[in-house]
């Protein structure tokens, strides 16, 4: 059981990359389509509080990288927490490097398509959900050892 689990983490950890990559694989105009489509399902509570429309589509478009990168690190400290559950310093170096490289892939990625760009301002956004993740894997693991 142990070993289908570890598999399925890693499928789903690939998976999640594949998505990152191909949403930076899309035009500008493309993206942040769909970043107003996602704008617009919260834009009338987020707007009676006072913010403004541009920093909310901001605001979003960063919580997407967060939000993908946290789930990236949480897949990938899962796997490799349960590949090398002997030698945790090196299971957790590894998640994050996997994740630092499809950061950085990922804003690479970027640079060849129009209206995008690569930026490092990015990378730190991915990289702080890549924390958030790995807190949250690490929570779990706590959790589950503690039962």
């Amino acid at each position: 059981m142990k070993r289908g689990g570890t598999i399925l983490l890693c499928l789903l950890a690939l998976l999640c990359t594949a998505f990152i990559w191909s949403n930076s694989a899309k035009p500008a105009v493309e993206s942040a389509g769909q970043s107003l489509q996602i704008l617009e399902q919260i834009q009338g509570f987020l707007l009676s509080l006072g913010f403004d429309q541009e920093i909310l589509h901001t605001l979003v478009r960063k919580a997407a990288h967060v939000a993908e990168f946290a789930l990236l690190a949480c897949l990938w400290t899962g796997f490799a927490g349960r590949q090398w559950s002997h030698d945790r310093k090196f299971a957790w170096l590894l998640s994050f490097a996997l994740c630092l490289m499809t950061a950085v892939i990922d804003e690479t990625i970027q640079l060849g398509f129009e209206g995008r760009a690569g930026m490092i301002q990015d990378l730190w956004v991915d990289l702080s959900g890549v924390v958030i993740g790995m807190v949250f894997a690490g929570l779990l693991f706590a959790w589950k050892k503690r039962r």
